[in-house]
């Protein structure tokens, strides 16, 4: 292994060049730094017939927003959740889990509650993430229906649940193609990293200029119509 390869991602060691598949202000790639190359991960022939995608930018970016206009679409069987906040007047009151069935739960509040762990801002609910999202979850991986999982905003629960974490994960190597959205926060560092060293998942950037631009990008790599073309 040479010394160049040592300093690539793993994506990017087998392509022969550094992608930049996301990046911070300033255009300083967060990858091809500390990775080493490692065989064992590349996909097999039926992982890549399916998409991970993983949208990344800050918070009001417009990652929400995206993944329900591709979804609309698309029109492909999806299952998984994604956050809302709510707001008390000025002030960020709450965040909302919804289920794409329209099932709610409170995810994380602004005021501590008993048992509920401190991650930055929030105080989020391990027990409602572990009882009640991880089985959805594994439901979704396991149906035979399900085109479609998504995730929105895992870093924060991967922070409360080891369980989460595993579970995203086991969705990404699943038969199912992920649409997921992460932000750039202390928190979701681990799960970027542990995503973005699989061959068959690709990071997106997003942005409120480019958000609608993504649209059709995103649908047409979900359906497949691309490689049809």
């Amino acid at each position: 292994m040479s010394y160049d390869e040592r300093k690539l991602c793993v994506v990017c060691a087998w392509r022969g060049s550094c992608q930049l598949k996301y990046s911070m202000p300033g255009g300083v790639a967060l990858h091809c730094v500390e990775f080493t190359r490692d065989i064992t991960l590349k996909a097999t022939e039926e992982e890549l017939r399916k998409r991970n995608l993983v949208l990344i930018g800050p918070a009001g970016a417009g990652k929400t927003t995206l993944i329900r206009k591709v979804l609309e679409r698309t029109g492909l069987k999806a299952d998984g959740y994604y956050t809302r906040e709510v707001k008390d007047g000025l002030l960020r009151a709450h965040v909302e889990l919804v289920f794409l069935s329209g099932e709610t739960h409170i995810l994380a509040d602004s005021k501590s509650h008993p048992g509920w762990l401190r991650v930055g801002k929030w105080h989020v609910d391990g027990e409602m993430v572990e009882s009640v999202l991880i089985p959805r979850l594994r439901a979704a991986r396991q149906s035979k229906e399900t085109e479609v999982i998504v995730l929105d905003e895992g870093g924060q629960l991967v922070g409360v649940s080891g369980q989460y974490r595993k579970e995203a994960i086991d969705c990404v190597v699943s038969s199912k193609s992920v649409l997921a959205a992460v932000s750039l926060g202390e928190e979701d560092k681990e799960l970027l990293q542990r995503l973005e060293r699989r061959a068959d998942v690709t990071l997106l950037r997003v942005a409120p200029d480019t958000r609608d631009a993504l649209v059709g990008q995103i649908a047409l790599m979900l359906t497949g119509e691309r490689q049809r073309a």
